[in-house]
């Protein structure tokens, strides 16, 4: 029997790939080709292959170790990942459970529904559709349209960030009817009122246009083609899921779909989104701007959250406790970081304090390792 030399045999290892496991990603010193086809492993490259500071990224790992409730930590640069941490515990398997980040999901679903014939548009009204949960339904809610339902301005009373309306939603017993029982408080489409209840009630919506179920829709539709395939979805006692925040999902997974968002709805040369999509979801829908932590000008726009920076805008996906998946086109930039949220209310500056953490980390420390 010929015998290949040591060298040649670790040779022969290097050029085909086979001489270690690196989880099915192909470990590259090559971009991938643009746009990413993202049902495909993910191309892992040194962060200069992609004109990133390595150095940079090492000062933005120390900070990221230093925050104790960060779980995840991905920087995804070119459709190229330069940068994949887990810290404190967690594993690259892990299923994160990302809260608010469903929005943006539940948000994608109508698109693609509208796209797919299901929908008319964003002007259809409530109407009847949701009779089987109220069915002494006034004029004004069955007025509400999908359009007020993902831009947050259904007019009903709820408040999220400073009492406790979510668990008054959960713990009713009736999670669809107990929205539309809530006093009104404006017209709709005249109020921005971030509104969990609300947005799961445009989940159950749309499931009553589908020939299918809203989760089988996902799966067959958004999850699969960019290369999802492991996923947990909270189910209520209604047997809906939480469209509201009930997603887990991996970390490099929400990269997956914020790098859809990113190539404007393409998956390699297969388009995935309505063409035009990503811009109206991720566009202001109000002239309002706050302030959050680095983001100066911030607002609200398909339920996505939109920052104008400067006139470079970025937008984000952004869960409860420092969940986000934050885009950032003109870099052609995705950055995930999850955390672990539990019992964070009962800790000094509570819930924000962690949000404010994570997008520091990005915004201070992320960012000028790419941008220079």
């Amino acid at each position: 029997m010929r015998r290949f030399p040591l060298y040649a045999l670790f040779l022969i290892l290097v050029l085909t790939g086979t001489g270690c496991d690196s989880g099915g990603d192909m470990t590259s010193e090559v971009l991938p080709e643009w746009p990413v086809q993202l049902s495909a492993e993910w191309t892992t490259v040194e962060p200069a292959t992609a004109g990133v500071s390595s150095k940079g990224l090492d000062h933005a790992l120390t900070v990221a170790r230093g925050i104790p409730r960060l779980k995840s930590l991905v920087v995804v640069k070119d459709g190229a990942i330069v940068m994949e941490e887990y810290l404190h515990g967690a594993q690259p398997s892990d299923l994160f459970d990302v809260r608010s980040v469903t929005k943006s999901i539940v948000s994608t679903l109508v698109g693609m529904a509208i796209e797919d014939g299901y929908i008319a548009d964003l002007d259809v009204p409530i109407g009847n559709h949701l009779s089987f949960i109220q069915e002494d339904m006034d004029e004004t809610n069955q007025s509400v349209t999908f359009r007020n339902l993902i831009t947050m301005s259904g007019g009903w009373q709820y408040d999220e960030w400073n009492d406790t309306s979510y668990q008054q939603w959960l713990g009713s017993g009736q999670p669809e009817r107990w929205p539309l029982d809530q006093p009104r408080v404006a017209a709709p489409g005249t109020q921005f009122t971030y509104n969990s209840a609300a947005v799961h009630l445009l989940g159950v919506l749309i499931e009553q246009f589908l020939d299918r179920t809203l989760m089988l829709y996902a799966s067959q539709e958004l999850f699969t083609p960019i290369g999802i395939s492991q996923k947990e979805w909270e189910i209520l006692g209604s047997g809906f899921p939480n469209g509201g925040a009930g997603i887990d999902l991996k970390a490099r997974d929400l990269a997956r779909f914020g790098q859809l968002f990113l190539q404007d709805g393409m998956s390699g040369d297969r388009r995935i989104l309505p063409d035009g999509w990503v811009a109206e979801a991720t566009t202001p829908a109000y002239s309002w701007r706050s302030t959050f932590g680095p983001l100066k000008e911030l607002s609200y726009g398909y339920l996505w959250w939109t920052d104008d920076n400067g006139g470079d805008p970025i937008f984000l996906a952004w869960g409860y406790g420092g969940q986000f998946i934050y885009v950032k086109p003109s870099s052609r930039l995705v950055v995930v970081t999850t955390t672990d949220y539990s019992g964070v209310s009962s800790e000094p500056g509570g819930e924000s304090s962690v949000a404010r953490s994570a997008l520091n980390l990005i915004h201070a420390h992320v960012l000028p390792a790419v941008d220079g």
